[in-house]
Order: C-alpha cells, then sequence, then structure tokens
C-alpha cells in the first residue's frame, strides 16, 4: 500500500522551509542593515510566509481530519497528532506577531529578533516532528483515496500563485527531485511557462536583500516536448490559446499580438462556418450568450482562456460562462483572463489615480460585474491561474468610444461629451491594451487584478475638441447633460459616460514590465485613423 503514498512534494516542501529558515536566521542575527527593514522589502519572507501557510493550511484542511479519523480508538496516536496540530497553531500565531511588528515602524528590533529565532526554533522541530512520528503514521493507516486528496488540496494551494511558488519550492532541489515536482504539478505548458518565464523571474528577485546567493539552474534545462524547459521557436508556439471576443474591437488586436508573440489563437465563434482574414491558428463554435454550448471547447490542448466577449447583461449567464469556461483548467495553474473595466470603479470623486485596491462602486450598466471579477478572481483557490483586467476607454485604429464623439459631431454640427465641465477619461491604446493581455498571459500570478490604462485622466472636452476637428466641425464643445445623452444612448450607457475618473496603471507597468508606446488619445484622434482632419489640426 505504501507505494501509493508519493511524498516527493511534501519532501521538496520541507526542504524549502528549512532552506529559508537559514535565510531567515541570518538576516535577524544581523545589526545592519536592520532586520526588520530587510524583511519589509525583500521578497524572501513573503514567499516564505505564504508558502508556509498554504502547506499548513493544505495539511489542517485534508491530512489531519483524515487521520484523526483514522486514529479512532487509539489514543497515543491521537496524541501525537494533537501535539502537530497544536504546533501549527504557534507557529501561526508567531507569523501573525512578527507581521504585526513588521507592519510598526518604530518596532524594537530586540522582540522582533526574539520572535524569529522563535520561528525558526519551533518550526525546525515541528519539520523534525512530522517526519519522525505523524508522516510515517499517515502512509500506516491512512488508504490511497485519502493521500491522493491530500496530494490533490495541497497542489491547488501552491498552484493558487505557480510562477512565483513554484520556483521557490525548487530553489536548490536537486534534477530529480525538481522533474518530479513539475510533472505531478504541472502539464506541459506549465512546465513551459516555468522554465520560460516564471524560473528566470524567482531568479531576479532580491529575496534577502542580498542575503541569499542566486538560484542554481542545473535541474533547469531548455524544454523539449518531453522536457520541462521552454520549447525553441522550431518546436512550435509557446501556449494556445482560447480567445472569446475574437472578432471584436479589442479581441483583433489582441489576437494578433498573442500571435506576433508565438502564441497560437483558438477564436471561440458562433457557427461552424470557417472564417478568414483573421490571425488565429484556428476556431471553435460556441456562444458566450449560451452557456451550453461552451462544454467542451477548453480542450485538454488549450493551455489558456482569454475572456474578453461582451457580457450578456444576465447576471447568472455570465456567471455560468465563467464556471464552464475556468472549470476545465482547476488544478493545472493554467491562465484563464477576464475583460472587465474601470466603470466598476464609478466616479473616483477628489482621489487622484485610484489603483487596484480600490473600492467598487458600479454604475448600473456593470452593476454586477464585481461579482463576476470575484468570481475569477476565486478560480485562484482552484489552481487557475486567475486574473481580471480593467481596461480604460479603449481607442485607436479609428474605433472605440472616440469614434462615437466623432460621429456625433459630425452629426449635430458640433463637438460635444456628456455629464459636466471637467469630466475626464482613464485611457488606453487599443495596442496597448492588447500588450497588456500578452504581458498578463505570460507573467502574471494567480488572483491578481490589473487596470488597462496608459493616461489616469484625459479631460474629455481635449478629446471632443479633436473629435470636432477630425469631423470637419469647428468651434467649442458643448456640455450634454447625462438626462439629454440618455435620450440617445439610454440611460445606462449616459451614466457611464459622464463618469468622471482618474484610474492608475502603474501596478502594470512596475510588476509585469508593461510599457504602453501609443500616441495619447487627442494625438490619435488627429492623426488620421479616425478619419480626415481639417488642414493646420496637426
Amino acid at each position: 500500500m505504501t507505494d501509493s503514498f508519493d511524498l516527493t512534494v511534501t519532501r521538496a516542501m520541507h526542504d524549502a522551509l528549512r532552506r529559508e529558515l537559514r535565510h531567515l536566521a541570518l538576516v535577524t542575527a544581523s545589526v545592519a542593515p536592520d532586520p526588520c527593514t530587510v524583511l519589509r522589502t525583500a521578497a524572501g519572507w513573503d514567499l516564505f510566509r505564504r508558502a508556509l501557510r498554504a502547506h499548513h493550511s493544505a495539511e489542517d484542511d485534508a491530512l489531519w481530519p483524515a487521520l484523526r479519523a483514522a486514529l479512532r480508538g487509539r489514543p497515543f496516536s491521537l496524541a501525537r497528532l494533537e501535539a502537530i496540530e497544536a504546533e501549527h497553531a504557534a507557529i501561526a500565531c508567531l507569523l501573525a506577531e512578527i507581521d504585526r511588528a513588521l507592519d510598526d515602524p518604530g518596532a524594537a528590533t530586540e522582540p522582533f529578533g526574539s520572535l524569529a529565532d522563535a520561528l525558526v526554533t519551533g518550526l525546525r522541530g515541528h519539520l523534525r516532528h512530522e517526519e519522525e512520528t505523524v508522516l510515517p503514521l499517515a502512509r500506516t493507516v491512512l488508504g490511497p483515496d485519502a493521500w491522493e486528496h491530500f496530494g490533490r488540496v495541497h497542489a491547488r494551494r501552491i498552484l493558487a500563485d505557480p510562477a512565483r511558488l513554484l520556483p521557490w519550492l525548487l530553489d536548490g532541489a536537486d534534477g530529480p527531485t525538481a522533474a518530479a515536482v513539475l510533472v505531478r504539478l504541472l502539464p506541459e505548458s506549465g512546465r513551459r511557462a516555468y522554465a520560460r518565464q516564471w524560473w528566470p523571474a524567482y531568479a531576479r528577485l532580491d529575496r534577502w536583500g542580498g542575503r541569499s546567493a542566486p538560484p542554481s539552474t542545473d535541474h533547469h534545462p531548455p524544454i523539449t516536448e518531453r522536457g520541462t524547459g521552454p520549447r525553441s521557436t522550431e518546436d512550435g508556439n509557446v501556449m494556445k490559446v482560447l480567445l472569446t471576443g475574437a472578432t471584436g474591437y479589442i479581441g483583433t488586436a489582441v489576437a494578433e499580438h498573442l500571435t506576433a508573440a508565438g502564441h497560437q489563437v483558438v477564436a471561440l465563434v458562433r457557427g461552424a462556418e470557417p472564417r478568414t482574414g483573421h490571425a488565429w491558428a484556428a476556431q471553435v463554435a460556441g456562444d458566450t450568450a449560451d452557456p451550453a454550448t461552451l462544454a467542451g471547447v477548453v480542450t485538454p490542448d488549450i493551455e489558456a482562456v482569454l475572456h474578453l466577449a461582451p457580457p450578456s447583461t444576465d447576471a447568472a449567464v455570465d456567471a455560468a460562462v465563467i464556471e464552464a469556461l475556468a472549470a476545465p483548467l482547476r488544478g493545472t495553474g493554467r491562465a484563464f483572463v477576464y475583460t472587465s473595466g474601470v466603470w466598476v470603479l464609478g466616479a473616483t470623486g477628489e482621489a487622484q489615480e485610484v489603483g487596484e485596491d480600490a473600492p467598487t462602486n458600479p454604475v448600473d450598466l456593470v452593476g454586477y460585474r464585481p461579482l463576476i471579477e470575484r468570481q475569477v478572481i476565486a478560480e485562484a483557490a482552484e489552481g487557475v491561474r486567475a486574473a481580471v483586467i480593467r481596461p480604460g476607454i479603449v481607442y485607436g485604429r479609428g474605433g472605440g468610444i472616440p469614434a462615437i464623439l466623432v460621429d456625433r459631431a459630425r452629426g449635430e454640427g458640433s463637438p460635444e461629451y456628456y455629464g459636466e465641465e471637467g469630466v475626464r477619461w482613464p485611457t488606453v491604446h487599443v495596442d496597448d491594451l492588447a500588450a497588456l493581455y500578452v504581458a498578463v498571459l505570460e507573467r502574471a500570478g494567480a488572483g491578481t487584478l490589473w487596470h488597462g490604462v496608459s493616461a489616469a485622466a484625459t479631460p474629455v472636452r481635449d478629446l471632443a475638441v479633436a473629435a470636432g476637428r477630425v469631423a470637419g466641425v469647428d468651434g467649442a464643445p458643448r456640455v450634454v447633460p447625462a438626462e439629454q445623452a440618455a435620450q440617445v444612448f439610454g440611460p445606462l450607457f449616459a451614466d457611464a459616460l459622464a463618469l468622471d475618473q482618474s484610474v492608475a496603471g502603474t501596478t502594470a507597468r512596475t510588476e509585469l514590465g508593461w510599457r504602453p508606446a501609443g500616441r495619447d488619445v487627442v494625438a490619435e484622434l488627429l492623426s488620421g485613423s479616425y478619419g480626415p482632419v481639417a488642414a493646420g489640426a496637426k
């Protein structure tokens, strides 16, 4: 029976925790620089505590309850288990106390050092205690089903952030161990992402303030179809990506950027009739307005899903679509990227450049969308590399909402905008946004949220003036109150157009290396992509 019990991932986790305890001990034993400062700014502490909590929570939720049930009537063995559970609780308290000390800029170094020493000593003893007593006991009394259940839960907790936790886990592991863990936890596409993107990004981290040696790369060979490293360009594209909304304004640009980056696009389209003239490798029939048609579209060879199709306006339908597209990805570490929008934030008022942590206050047009965002983010706990992108007002290639301003100016004989004087829109060029989708697909962690915004607060009056120039209409723009605009656009869309927002897009720049390069929206309007421009307007 014991042949059914694979301890490879658990042993690798214990080895990684011991490695980090050595770094923690070195940091906290030093006087300069201040240990608190090092732990606040270096990545090592965050990775260590996240990995430890993932490991312990999996044991608490999936291993100890099964073991407790199997040990009924064996009080001595139950006492061993209770001691292990008490150690978990004590370690959790130490982690919380250290975090509180780090959150306090005035915390004294001496109590902090004592807490860190207690954690190092306590966790080392706990790991030894678990390996010598409880794990052998579990292998004796648990059946394969219980052990495999623990393995699945353990994998899901690690794969909640595979891009960071897997390289951390395998830093310093020998080749056979690394290969065994990667094969056990990741599909082929995930192993390619690990070697091509996740491991190099991890290797660049300042994990312990310069106190850790660069990670070994001995066990990270180049990928072959049987290996664990990235395929060469001769071997094929990096990922096969299912793209919804592929024929739309944003989806068309995203498909082109994915293809240019070497990815293989499979477009979800209504009907089976072949469509030509697109940057797709293949197409599959399905309709995001009818979740039942999505059964089976995420096949085992699909390595990521980018969901850009417009919402249905029915919360239950949209929730069912997320379930249909995300369920086949669970436990695989594969990516699922959902498209929301900055309108979920509502009017930002006096706040300047609000970030991804700002509370939502959606206008009615997107009233239920924050619920869908949370549904997507929750998939991270199921082993999906789930992420949400909130684009700003998209422009470029002659499309998007700015095209409406041009058409209205042409039709009304004067430029106009909506709401009140001074309204601002966060904006992004469609090609810059497409580049962000590629960056999130390739590099974003699980459970992350990104603002697709290149200009935080563009005065809409400036857009209206430029739209008038494009339409051949001179004169100052007029402000159309939302109530009056509702007669043209309907009340929901009119309220959204009238939103005054200032939204930051800096997180994607700093964490993903996103570099918007397109012209600003006024320059883009006057560049000619929206039609003729009056002489001298450029």
